[in-house]
């Protein structure tokens, strides 16, 4: 996020929920989507500024996933495609990494639609 090159999760978590904070200030939710290192939102200076941090995984099955990655997003690296494989699986089998909650939403053979009406209904019950 803004120009954070490499794995600096932590300034990167740091510098999102920053940014958060200022915009919730108007007392408005704000949605961010993002990848992996959920685990580092917690360590931040900035979430005591924050009531709450909701967390939804999207997963798929390998079969999927592979596909999208591949055709979709054309990614043939073998090293990022297993570890993606890896990450999704993770999320499907558990419910937290490292104490941080997550809920989960299955989208294989879903639709796009589908998908972003299941989201939706999902943040407004966070609200």
């Amino acid at each position: 996020m803004f120009g954070i090159m490499g794995d600096d999760y932590g300034t990167r978590a740091e510098q999102v929920l920053h940014f958060s904070k200022n915009i919730m200030q108007g007392g408005k939710p704000l949605l961010w989507t993002m990848a992996g290192a959920l685990e580092k939102l917690r360590d931040t200076y900035n979430k005591r500024f924050l009531s709450y941090i909701y967390f939804l995984a999207l997963t798929c099955s390998e079969e999927e996933l592979l596909f999208r990655m591949k055709h979709g997003r054309g990614i043939h690296d073998e090293n990022w495609l297993q570890a993606s494989v890896g990450h999704n699986n993770y999320l499907r089998e558990h419910d937290s990494i490292d104490g941080v909650n997550y809920d989960k939403y299955d989208i294989s053979g879903k639709n796009v639609h589908d998908v972003a009406t299941y989201v939706d209904t999902w943040i407004n019950s966070k609200l």
